[in-house]
């Protein structure tokens, strides 16, 4: 087996020929290439089985369909009108099939340790026309001697095309498109009927040595980049690398134990909602399927709020592991640290910043990390971010909180600050606002937005659950009276399973 490099191919050039197969997309993508130059003799004679990975588009007027409806309730159609002028450039993409699935396959060549094989694929509808749509572009097609075949020719180099039924498939090298390539249509129904744009990785077919290596060698390639770099403090440096290897033991398991992973996104304008959803398949009694069950979700202590019809909802409630929690740790004390120097750096300016991190951190090694963001309409005109986190203390969060309050105002930074402004069911409310508000968050709420804090001790069920809680106030600058219909909602779930 010949070595191949990642770091080496990366670096080199990238995959051109994406600009051929996106160019007939919505937006212009651009990814790391892989390299070309491997003799025919030395390819693997090994037909893949299915790809490792895709890139499927639903279908091209659906997406459009998507586009028109969210820049509508944005109140913003003329958006639309400038999307279909860049579509005009490459001719509204006459010659494919705007009704069918298009994208990107990557096969691997088990020749080459995992050296990746992109393959693009496109709906025909009529080949003349989506020649003279190439041509519009950069792109110049030659057709080849053998029947089916043809050259793109672009700035960067040549690819090759090959028709197939309904499909016209586009590799780097023609002895890949010489294989019994899968029918896209088949391939990607589940990911059509269920997604608008999906990203799918399925390693089932991947050699357990090969992945093995592979992991080693990610293991190798990020223990240089955990190095603690010049001019980088202590504490930046130990939250980057707790971070890092959160993430790393993750890819890791990921890697080994890991089965499919489907990442979609669907807007539906006739339910006025936008859903990105992730679905995760892994090896049964593996470290990774140990793993996710020791994070396994948790009920919210929100999930009241979580029900309601609301324009965007992000909400999250799981066990994090102890690589997280290490994280998440070493992320409270970096900001112990710089609150601390920023209200003055005295015993008496640290005294509530240290409660409150300390109230965060035994939340961090309680190890339930439960929040969410909410935009909600109020009133006609009145939108209002509102947000939760369970924390272990409200009662020391509610005091520390205020004492904070109090020293950013003593310093003259905040336009407004009113403590205990109102109470409600016995939580002390307080409303602030600041001084210096960007022009990018003027535009975003409207106008110059307040804020509302809070923390309380409230038995929710069993044992005492403590929250605290913030809104963020727009004035009534912001109307969506343009709008065609009301705003999408977003909502993000994330779904785990195991494989059997």
């Amino acid at each position: 087996m010949r070595k191949y490099s990642w770091v080496e191919e990366l670096s080199r050039k990238r995959v051109w020929f994406l600009g051929v197969c996106l160019m007939l997309g919505l937006a212009v993508l651009s990814v790391p290439a892989v390299g070309v130059a491997q003799q025919a003799a030395e390819r693997s004679e090994v037909k893949p089985l299915r790809p490792v990975a895709m890139v499927n588009v639903a279908a091209i007027d659906r997406v459009l369909a998507d586009v028109d409806y969210v820049f509508a309730a944005a109140g913003r159609p003329e958006f639309s009108d400038f999307v279909a002028s860049l579509l005009a450039n490459v001719r509204d993409f006459a010659g494919i099939d705007r009704k069918k699935p298009l994208g990107l396959m990557v096969f691997v060549d088990p020749s080459v340790d995992l050296k990746p094989i992109p393959v693009g694929y496109l709906p025909v509808e009529d080949m003349n026309e989506l020649i003279k749509t190439f041509s519009a572009g950069t792109f110049t097609i030659k057709r080849a001697e053998k029947a089916g075949y043809y050259e793109v020719i672009g700035r960067r180099g040549i690819l090759q095309m090959r028709q197939v039924g309904g499909y016209a498939f586009i590799a780097e090298e023609v002895e890949t498109l010489q294989q019994d390539l899968p029918d896209p249509a088949g391939l990607t129904s589940s990911l059509t009927s269920n997604y608008d744009v999906a990203v799918m990785v399925d390693l089932r077919d991947v050699p357990d040595a090969l992945r093995t290596v592979f992991a080693q060698g990610l293991r190798t390639s990020a223990e240089a980049e955990l190095r603690q770099r010049e001019k980088e403090s202590d504490e930046q440096y130990r939250f980057r690398r707790a971070s890092a290897e959160s993430v790393l033991e993750l890819l890791e398991m990921a890697i080994e134990d890991g089965q499919v992973l489907k990442v979609g996104f669907r807007a539906s304008p006739q339910a006025h909602m936008a859903v990105l959803e992730a679905d995760l398949q892994v090896k049964s009694d593996s470290d990774f399927s140990e793993y996710l069950q020791r994070i396994a979700g948790r009920r919210s202590q929100f999930e009241g709020l979580l029900n309601a019809e609301a324009p965007f909802t992000f909400s999250t409630s799981w066990s994090l592991g102890q690589q997280g929690r290490a994280s998440l740790t070493e992320l409270i004390n970096m900001l112990e640290r710089r609150i601390s120097a920023e209200l003055g750096g005295s015993p008496a300016d640290k005294a509530p910043v240290t409660q409150l991190a300390d109230v965060f951190r035994r939340t961090a090694r309680d190890g339930h990390l439960d929040f969410f963001i909410q935009m909600r309409r109020y009133d006609p005109g009145l939108f209002v971010l509102v947000g939760g986190m369970k924390v272990t203390d409200g009662q020391k969060t509610a005091q520390a909180l205020a004492q904070i309050l109090q020293k950013i105002n003593d310093r003259s930074e905040l336009a407004e600050l009113q403590l205990n402004a109102l109470s409600y069911k016995g939580v002390t409310v307080h409303r602030v606002r600041g001084q210096r508000v960007s022009r990018r968050d003027q535009r975003l709420y409207g106008g110059s937005p307040h804020c509302t804090s809070a923390a309380e001790a409230r038995r929710c069920g069993s044992p005492l659950a403590e929250r605290t809680r913030f809104r963020l106030c727009v004035p009534p600058l912001i109307r969506l009276s343009r709008a065609a219909a009301r705003p999408p909602a977003v909502r993000e779930r994330l779904s785990g399973s195991r494989s059997t």
